[in-house]
């Protein structure tokens, strides 16, 4: 299976970014914590830093990821020498943490202007990521309000909007643009999960074998099932698809399966985290911008 999505708006938005990023100081890129290899775009991350850009990693939706492996994401994207802080969006952990950061580097813009005989500057920061990644969640969570608008589907921020914090930082959100190109299986699944791409245009019927594995290699299927039984583990994709189905009430006019609404099921309920926190790629194994799930 190989799926291409990559609409003409975002490349739009794409060339937008590369424009922008001229007016900022500092990007903040937004990983979803749950897939921060498959929400990387390797591409503009070479050419912000080619601009000269200070780039700060933001694993966001921190609280619907496993914490220790969250960490362990933050502790390999420092090594790499990038600064690297998770948020959560929920519940704003993290947050001190990121405006720390923001303040320090608009101090050091601010005592570089003074020594120029310039008493005020702004640190203008740029916010980029794939669609449904958490940017304007991020940025309303920064500001300590609803500044930036937010929505569960892709696609809600169409174009740039400032928002102005506190003491002289400016965030910039920017409409979410992921890598153009072929999309393989595992990849496509990881941002099906997290919700990148929309449900609308998603290959739902191919998704499904990657789909069960997962369910069943985290042991999951008790909750999928709820107060039935679910097939053995190992139990063929198909075969626990239609049991899904019958245990769910899943049926088209007639009596037939429905396996798509299974399919639409289970992803929502990984999307929502209605199941517990679920990461699907480590760093010592996906690396920093590979996309192999485990």
């Amino acid at each position: 299976m190989a799926f291409t999505w990559f609409p003409g708006h975002m490349q739009k938005a794409l060339r937008r970014i590369e424009a922008d990023a001229r007016l900022v100081d500092l990007v903040l890129l937004v990983l979803d914590a749950r897939t921060p290899a498959t929400s990387r775009n390797a591409t503009l991350e070479q050419t912000l830093l080619r601009q000269g850009k200070r780039l700060v990693f933001v694993l966001s939706k921190a609280d619907m990821a496993d914490p220790a492996v969250t960490q362990a994401w933050v502790r390999d994207l420092r090594r790499d020498r990038h600064d690297a802080v998770a948020v959560s969006g929920k519940t704003g952990a993290g947050r001190g943490v990121l405006l720390q950061a923001l303040q320090a580097r608009h101090k050091e813009l601010l005592e570089a202007a003074r020594r120029r005989g310039i008493q005020h500057v702004v640190l203008r920061c740029m916010v980029v990521g794939v669609p449904n990644a958490g940017k304007s969640t991020l940025i309303n969570k920064l500001a300590g309000s609803a500044r930036a608008k937010t929505g569960k589907h892709p696609g809600v921020t169409r174009g740039p909007q400032w928002v102005r914090l506190a003491d002289g930082i400016e965030l910039l959100d920017t409409a979410g643009v992921m890598l153009p190109g072929r999309l393989e299986p595992e990849r496509l699944l990881s941002l099906a999960v997290t919700g990148t791409i929309k449900e609308e245009v998603l290959p739902l019927q191919e998704l499904a074998p990657g789909l069960v594995e997962l369910i069943q290699a985290r042991g999951l299927g008790s909750h999928a099932f709820g107060s039935h039984p679910p097939p053995p583990h190992g139990a063929p994709w198909h075969e626990w698809l239609q049991a899904l189905c019958r245990a769910r009430g899943f049926l088209q006019p007639g009596g037939e399966l429905d396996d798509r609404r299974a399919v639409l099921f289970l992803l929502k309920a990984l999307r929502d985290g209605r199941w517990g926190p679920l990461t699907l790629e480590r760093p010592e194994v996906d690396g920093p911008t590979t996309s192999r799930r485990r």
